[in-house]
């Protein structure tokens, strides 16, 4: 069963010029492409050989590094991946997020917007999706 989601947005950075671009995993060879317009066939082909082996990746875990092109996660997330991270549809999160909830543990707030666009910080969605109960906790009672 696949596990990767192409959606997750990743931080590219050529190791060699410093260019940088963010993007979705699925993009990656389209970004680095447009770096190497005029790159001999080889490089092309391993840079297609490089989206084909994200693509088949049954889960993409962190950092890696391929012909110093790293790809990481992005620091910086949308709704929809902080709802994926969250395990939860991207209303649900977008109400969790409008009505400070859940009780006792609400998610957290974007850290910026870029336009009307909210952006929550990675590891602070990780955090909290670490710390909060299973699915259907009563979050309203007391804890005794």
């Amino acid at each position: 069963m696949r596990t990767t989601n192409h959606t997750t947005t990743v931080t590219i950075t050529d190791e060699h010029t410093g260019q940088q671009a963010t993007t979705t995993l699925d993009n990656v060879a389209e970004v680095i492409t447009g770096w190497y317009e005029d790159a001999p066939a080889e490089v092309t082909q391993a840079i297609t050989d490089l989206q084909a082996e994200i693509d088949a990746a049954e889960d993409y875990g962190g950092q890696a590094t391929y012909l110093g092109i790293r790809i990481e996660p992005a620091a910086l997330i949308e709704t929809a991946e902080a709802a994926a991270l969250a395990g939860v549809a991207e209303s649900t999160w977008r109400a969790y997020v409008a009505r400070r909830q859940p009780k006792g543990n609400p998610a957290p707030l974007p850290v910026e917007h870029v336009g009307r666009t909210p952006r929550w910080d990675r590891a602070e969605v990780q955090a909290w999706v670490n710390t909060r109960p299973g699915r259907g906790a009563r979050t309203d009672l007391a804890q005794q």
